[in-house]
């Protein structure tokens, strides 16, 4: 996968640190370039629970990697959603954890209606001062013929309907607020 600062393989994307962000960013221009800070979503899984299946869960599960152009600001995060509920209602919000986050801080992530969307909200102090950004991009999901097909991401089946991205999933910061 190329990096958006330089378009060349990422060596970033491989080596993210864990490490509470140190300092906000100034400005966020609308894509990631090689001053902007940006999300990548890796090992994205989800999958909802057909109407009628034995059980009726639902669930997601993805690591979120907070890409910075200083390396020591990077860190990695663990997103996990479980439900009975609607998985992809494009209101409920869930839970991201990772080491170091501060008094407050919050990490979230919510699916937008029939799995059209992902959306990203990162809230957390930085000298007494309150920030939050936000990042969405669209998700294309392309039906299997069948199971062993590896070009496509989304497997239906009798009881459930799977969707995966194994390759990084770039979040540029829509907005950023403090």
């Amino acid at each position: 996968m190329g990096s958006p600062f330089t378009g060349k393989p990422s060596t970033l994307i491989t080596n993210a640190l864990p490490a509470h962000a140190a300092e906000p960013p100034n400005t966020v221009p609308a894509a990631p370039g090689p001053n902007t800070p940006y999300f990548v979503a890796t090992a994205f899984n989800a999958y909802m629970s057909r109407p009628g299946a034995p059980s009726d869960y639902s669930g997601a599960k993805f690591d979120l990697r907070m890409m910075h152009p200083r390396p020591e600001q990077c860190w990695t995060a663990k997103c996990t959603a479980l439900t009975k509920r609607a998985l992809c209602d494009g209101l409920s919000w869930r839970n991201c954890t990772r080491l170091g986050m501060g008094s407050g801080e919050t990490l979230q992530f919510r699916l937008g209606e029939d799995m059209d969307r992902v959306d990203i909200r990162w809230h957390w102090a930085y000298d007494g001062q309150w920030f939050t950004a936000e990042a969405s991009e669209p998700a294309t999901w392309v039906q299997k013929a069948n199971e062993r097909d590896r070009g496509d991401n989304m497997t239906v089946n009798t009881e459930t309907v799977s969707f995966a991205k194994s390759e990084g999933w770039v979040f540029a910061w829509r907005s950023m607020v403090g």
